[in-house]
């Protein structure tokens, strides 16, 4: 949805004030009706995933092949008005209601008309990482000259790239707002905690209060807090046996309640790939191990000549220059929200762009897929292989597209429509 929103500022030239004195508000998709209708998917088919707690399908994450075979079903572009990221209260507790009529299913303002694949700049050969600078070339290409085009009466976008990547944290932090209004409840009524107390706690998990500044007693009572909101017993460790050091990183970590060695070893080893020293924070990234993608943000621009200085000191990468990205985790996070992201990083994977066509008319999906792909095999043989879909229509209407999932770039698909005999004996009997 960033990609798509942005895409809007880009491709009618406008800046985001100026966008805003023109229409009255600023371009804004909804995440949660796609994110809804993407994994809830219609009973009567008995596909797709099963989850008891529907409000959980928003921790859930997602990648490229949802993506893709989600919009190839019909899930595309909502507008956040219709759909705001809210429960029927008008907040985000997580203990409201999160459903969505699947009536509203196709009320979408554009339509996502295909999802492009590209290399990654990232590549390994025999296990080894391997820049691929001709995939960069690509990337900066499509960001620098994909305006919009017209074709008939359609006005196609090609929207800004999103991109994997390995992050420190695949969650941003909670801001002391968001504290109260997630735990707050939680504390005073399910826990009994006195206000101040739970004002104190809020503080600490939004980040105003500095546990070096505590004595050793006032950190041990906020571990104790930590451990029995996360269901845990407030004794499950000698917090007095502990440094001041040792405390704070047990008190502090987001493993709290596991075994505690174990705790400390990741606290104690855990490497950060992203510049945010207090001193001089520049958010530039750049994940120097070979590790698995866990996030995914949205690239707005490059700039060649970003130096490698402003990377973690020792963690340099090899050479300048850098994406410029917008994050998901709010303008308090970053660079008002915005980051650097190195050429280097041994972990970018899947980039992507999608084109937005304006919605027309209404319709319909015709197909019964309503199984989210979470991986794709591929196999190659020698002779052609084939898929067919049968379709029964009993009303008059126009076919305006067809959807299909890849996991490659430069990947073909050849296709056949037929309208089928009566009594038919094969998807091709019937006329071309």
């Amino acid at each position: 949805m960033s990609a798509c929103e942005t895409s809007l500022l880009k491709n009618s030239n406008l800046t985001l004030q100026e966008y805003i004195d023109l229409y009255n508000d600023e371009p804004d998709f909804s995440e949660k009706a796609f994110t809804y209708y993407a994994v809830i998917n219609k009973e009567e088919y008995g596909e797709g995933m099963v989850l008891n707690d529907e409000s959980s399908i928003y921790d859930l994450g997602g990648d490229l092949m949802i993506t893709i075979s989600s919009v190839a079903n019909g899930v595309t572009i909502y507008d956040e008005d219709e759909f705001p990221y809210y429960n029927e209260k008008g907040n985000v507790d997580y203990n409201g209601i999160w459903t969505l009529d699947q009536a509203y299913r196709f009320n979408t303002i554009y339509n996502i008309n295909n999802i492009n694949i590209l290399p990654s700049p990232a590549t390994y050969e025999n296990g080894e990482y391997v820049f691929n600078e001709d995939a960069l070339k690509q990337i900066k290409y499509e960001i620098y000259n994909n305006n919009s085009v017209c074709i008939a009466s359609l006005h196609i976008l090609r929207p800004i790239f999103c991109i994997g990547y390995y992050a420190d944290s695949t969650v941003a932090d909670l801001t002391y707002e968001e504290a109260k209004l997630s735990l707050w409840d939680l504390i005073t009524n399910d826990y009994g905690y006195s206000e101040a107390e739970a004002d104190e706690y809020c503080k600490f998990r939004g980040g105003l209060i500095n546990l070096e500044d505590l004595t050793i007693d006032e950190i041990i009572e906020i571990g104790k807090m930590r451990l029995i909101i996360n269901n845990y017993d407030e004794n499950t460790y000698d917090f007095s046996s502990l440094s001041k050091e040792d405390l704070i990183l047990v008190v502090k970590s987001d493993y709290i309640g596991e075994d505690l060695q174990k705790v400390l070893n990741y606290e104690k080893n855990n490497v950060n790939y992203i510049n945010a020293d207090k001193d001089n924070p520049t958010y530039a990234h750049y994940t120097y191990d070979v590790l698995t993608t866990n996030h995914m943000v949205t690239i707005i621009g490059y700039d060649d000549n970003y130096s490698a200085d402003n990377f973690i000191d020792g963690h340099e990468p090899p050479g300048d220059g850098a994406f410029i990205c917008k994050n998901s985790w709010g303008n308090d996070w970053g660079n008002d929200g915005y980051f650097y992201l190195s050429y280097y990083d041994k972990t970018l994977s899947s980039p992507f762009t999608v084109d937005v066509v304006e919605k027309e008319s209404d319709y319909d999906v015709l197909t019964n897929d309503y199984c989210q792909f979470l991986d794709i095999n591929t196999a190659l043989y020698d002779d052609p292989v084939y898929h067919a879909n049968v379709l029964n229509i009993y009303d008059d209407c126009n076919l305006d597209s067809l959807g299909f999932v890849t996991d490659n770039c430069d990947t073909t698909i050849n296709y056949s429509i037929y309208l089928l005999n009566d009594n038919y004996s094969s998807p091709t009997d019937g006329n071309l």
